[in-house]
């Protein structure tokens, strides 16, 4: 398991980036409201990272905190959310805002992020209110 990079940010996307690691580049998923937190072009970042294998590919996702990691991690535990639902939400609102939403019970504030509708939110606070109170 691949569980963090730290190399050359070499260029980046609207919800990527592209670090280089000794003569590998590799291209990994962040949420969108990170991509300004890693750092200049050609500066050293280090990112937490999650492997996972999608249609026999493998996607690495990456987060600029541990917190913000362990949160996708959890939203990925959610039946019927998977890693695009979670970016979306840590795009969206960012690792304080789906923690509020989850802890006050907002389901509108979680529908706000694309892809997440009024039955998944309500699952997401029902599986993890209490992971999260812990």
């Amino acid at each position: 398991m691949i569980v963090g990079v730290q190399g050359t940010l070499e260029t980046t996307g609207p919800d990527w980036v592209n670090i280089r690691v000794g003569g590998v580049t590799l291209h990994v998923s962040i949420p969108a409201n990170s991509v300004s937190m890693v750092g200049d072009l050609g500066s050293q970042v280090a990112l937490h990272t999650h492997l996972r294998i999608r249609d026999e590919q493998p996607v690495l996702y990456g987060f600029t905190t541990r917190g913000s990691l362990d949160l996708f991690v959890l939203l990925n535990g959610v039946s019927g959310v998977g890693p695009r639902i979670s970016l979306a939400l840590l795009s969206s609102l960012g690792e304080a805002g789906v923690r509020q939403a989850i802890s006050s019970e907002d389901v509108a504030n979680l529908c706000s992020a694309p892809g997440v509708g009024r039955r998944t939110a309500g699952r997401i606070i029902l599986e993890l209110k209490g992971a999260l109170d812990a």
